[in-house]
């Protein structure tokens, strides 16, 4: 009876040779209670033991689509991969993805443009429906538990929108269960696509809901990304990180992985202790909203251990049980994958192209600058785009300020990328001046 409950394990001595926190089971069970059905184990010393999972179903049930019957007719241990003509149908295609967690979004749009799908990012339920409004997009990612205008408000009055009561709109949260998803079709959603991410599982569902259309013109390529599908030294001992199923979400983009991670620890530095501190003061209510977001950005970013504890830790406040252990465990968790982090060696800024070997770029500099401050100030997601260039323009000087300035700019804190780039300017200035000086004295 103990093998189904949370954090139980048949052998608990030091001397064990395996892994695990004893979730597996628990998890499982409640899923299938879940879904009304019941889970039960029968086992012989020397002969092993037999899980058997028992789920109603009826015959008018199907998976989701072709390419889910293809993705699940894979071999075991097959690598999956889309067809040209699924690559075709995403490529050129406007969606529209909605979450209050910036980093979720980031890494959402990673995957989305790395099949050249052109992505727009709405913070909140209200700037979605102010989008939608005023541009057309081939697809809606909605969120749902966000603050102000959840992801089900903001369907609605989408929905209510001229023009807009057909578009293709699929929940993308961590909420899983079947009263979530009823909620999501009710309020007017197409379908439901549950947190965190599973590369395949991401692709199915855009492949089937986003419309067929005539390609007038050649469509754009895929962004290009570098392929870093093995992790280095420090990055494959990191604790609690799964680095190769992190960086399928980023088609392989290790510097874009590697930010988002510097990003989740400046973010959650201090979460451990606020988790701990709602649970004193009663907090609940707040304690869930912080669980659930940790929920999904977990496994995005590879860290299966915590979104684990996260999951447990969210159903018993669901069901009012939340208790010290279960807080402890995130907490404990969160801690272990915040120190590995801390001493990550930082990235070296991008390498500069070659043509400025001789210095700075002063003019470039001025030119790129000035865009970036503009898209800061204007809250512009694709202020990252631009700095490649300023890294060129800076020819290997200044690394330092350029790798803060990255880290701002990636972790979507605007103020300090602007302050960053405004002591970078000066920095400059003062260079300048000072290599005029030295030619005038000369």
């Amino acid at each position: 009876a103990k093998l189904f409950k949370p954090f139980q394990q048949a052998d608990i001595s030091h001397a064990r040779q395996h892994g695990g926190t004893g979730l597996g089971l628990a998890i499982c069970e409640r899923l299938v209670t879940a879904m009304g059905g019941r889970i039960h184990v029968t086992s012989a010393i020397g002969e092993g033991s037999t899980f058997v999972v028992l789920l109603p179903w009826s015959r008018g049930q199907s998976w989701d689509g072709e390419v889910d019957r293809r993705l699940m007719a894979a071999r075991p241990g097959q690598a999956w991969k889309p067809d040209a003509q699924d690559l075709a149908r995403l490529r050129g295609a406007r969606v529209l993805l909605v979450d209050d967690v910036a980093l979720n979004c980031q890494i959402a749009r990673a995957f989305l443009e790395g099949y050249g799908i052109e992505a727009s990012v709405a913070g909140s339920g209200q700037r979605a429906v102010e989008l939608s409004s005023l541009e057309t997009f081939d697809l809606i990612l909605m969120d749902i538990q966000m603050p102000g205008m959840n992801g089900l408000e903001a369907t609605r009055a989408i929905r209510n929108l001229p023009g807009r009561a057909d578009w293709p709109i699929v929940a993308m949260t961590a909420h899983a269960m079947a009263e979530d998803r009823l909620a999501c079709l009710e309020a007017g959603m197409n379908d439901h696509l549950a947190k965190p991410l599973e590369p395949e599982r991401f692709f199915a569902k855009l492949v089937q809901w986003l419309p067929e259309r005539e390609m007038t013109e050649s469509p754009p390529a895929p962004v290009h990304v570098e392929d870093a599908s093995e992790p280095d030294d420090e990055e494959a001992t990191l604790p609690g990180i799964d680095w190769k199923r992190a960086l399928r979400l980023v088609h392989g983009n290790r510097r874009l992985l590697r930010h988002s991670l510097d990003a989740f620890a400046m973010d959650y530095r201090v979460m451990p202790d606020e988790l701990r501190g709602e649970l004193i003061r009663g907090g609940l209510a707040r304690l869930k909203t912080k669980v659930h977001a940790l929920k999904g950005l977990s496994g995005n970013l590879g860290m299966l251990e915590l979104g684990a504890r996260a999951r447990v830790l969210d159903a018993a406040l669901v069901r009012g049980e939340a208790g010290e252990s279960e807080v402890e465990g995130v907490a404990r968790e969160l801690e272990r994958i915040l120190d590995g982090l801390a001493h990550l060696a930082p990235l070296p800024p991008p390498e500069a192209s070659g043509t400025l070997s001789g210095g700075i770029d002063v003019e470039a500099f001025e030119r790129c600058y000035k865009e970036l401050t503009l898209l800061l100030e204007t809250g512009d997601f694709s202020a990252s785009e631009r700095l490649p260039a300023l890294a060129e323009a800076l020819a290997g000087h200044e690394s330092t300020l350029f790798a803060r300035l990255e880290n701002r700019v990636a972790a979507f804190s605007n103020e300090e990328a602007l302050a960053t780039l405004a002591t970078m300017r000066w920095a400059v200035r003062e260079r300048f001046t000072e290599n005029a000086r030295k030619e005038k004295l000369e």
